[in-house]
C-alpha cells in the first residue's frame, strides 16, 4: 500500500524536482535563444557539406554538429538559498540609501517638486 506524504515531505520533494533558470533570462527569452542556438548549428553543418561537395570530394566524411548543450534549470532549492542568502547581505543603511536615491529620482522626474 502507497503510505501517504506529509506537506513537509511533498514540499522537500517539490524542492528537488522544480527548477529554476538561474541565468537571468525570462523563459520566453530562453526558448528563443536555444531555437536561435540550434539553428544556428544546423546551418554551420549544411555549410559544411556544402563545402565538401563544392571541392569535389566523392564521399562526403561525416561532419558533426557543433556541440550544442543545453545547460540544466538549477533546482529550486538551490535558487530559494542563493536568494535568501542574497537577501540576508542586504542591511539597512543599504535600504535606507536605495529609498533615499529613489526619492530623489522622483523629486527629480516631477520638475524639482512634487506635486
Amino acid at each position: 500500500m502507497k503510505t501517504k506524504l506529509t506537506p513537509q515531505q511533498k514540499k522537500l520533494n517539490s524542492y528537488a524536482k522544480d527548477g529554476r533558470n538561474g541565468v537571468a533570462e525570462s523563459r520566453s527569452i530562453a526558448n528563443k535563444a536555444i531555437t536561435k542556438r540550434k539553428a544556428k548549428a544546423n546551418r554551420a553543418l549544411r555549410r559544411a557539406e556544402h563545402q565538401s561537395l563544392a571541392e569535389g570530394d566523392e564521399v562526403i566524411e561525416r561532419v558533426g554538429r557543433k556541440s550544442f548543450k543545453k545547460i540544466p534549470n538549477m533546482p529550486l532549492i538551490e535558487y530559494v538559498s542563493r536568494r535568501l542568502s542574497q537577501r540576508g547581505r542586504k542591511t539597512d543603511s543599504d535600504l535606507m540609501k536605495n529609498g533615499k536615491k529613489s526619492a530623489t529620482n522622483r523629486k527629480s522626474a516631477c520638475g524639482g517638486h512634487l506635486q
